[in-house]
């Protein structure tokens, strides 16, 4: 299964649930990505707050175009952006989310669901990301955590 950096000029399937993996670490960032293939999900990753702002900004320009479809307004339902809280240099999680979800209204489309994962303290992440709008899944993630997640989100694996 190939997957597609955010860079790369390419739409979202439509078949497919659509995941965005955004993490500063590769090695995290391959087993996000290797689990939620594993689940038959597309997937992209990004290593930066700005590079998942750029992608997530670039699938709302792809979904405008074929807007008026009955497929492509259930698919943009059926998006999903899992981030790392700390993402090193430049933005953090919490700022890229509030940026993505701020596009989407702009555009005129559904905004992703948003899961921020985190090995900080829980209770602190939770109460922030409850505040924020978006989920919280404590590191490390297990799969059938992870597959708890996206059936939350009406993602079936």
């Amino acid at each position: 299964r190939r997957t597609f950096s955010p860079g790369e000029q390419r739409g979202w399937p439509a078949a497919m649930p659509s995941i965005l993996v955004v993490d500063d670490n590769c090695v995290n960032r391959q087993v996000f990505r290797a689990m939620i293939a594993s689940f038959g999900c597309e997937v992209a990753a990004a290593s930066s707050g700005e590079e998942a702002v750029l992608a997530m900004r670039a699938f709302g320009e792809n979904f405008q175009k074929v807007a008026d479809t009955t497929v492509a307004k259930r698919e943009c339902q059926r998006r999903l952006v899992v981030m790392d809280v700390h993402l090193g240099q430049g933005m953090d999680g919490y700022v890229a989310a509030e940026m993505i979800k701020a596009d989407a209204a702009a555009q005129g489309i559904p905004p992703p669901h948003i899961v921020i994962v985190s090995g900080d303290e829980p209770s602190e992440v939770q109460e922030r990301c409850s505040r924020c709008g978006l989920d919280f899944l404590p590191k490390p993630v297990g799969r059938e955590q992870f597959r708890n997640v996206l059936s939350a989100h009406g993602i079936a694996v």
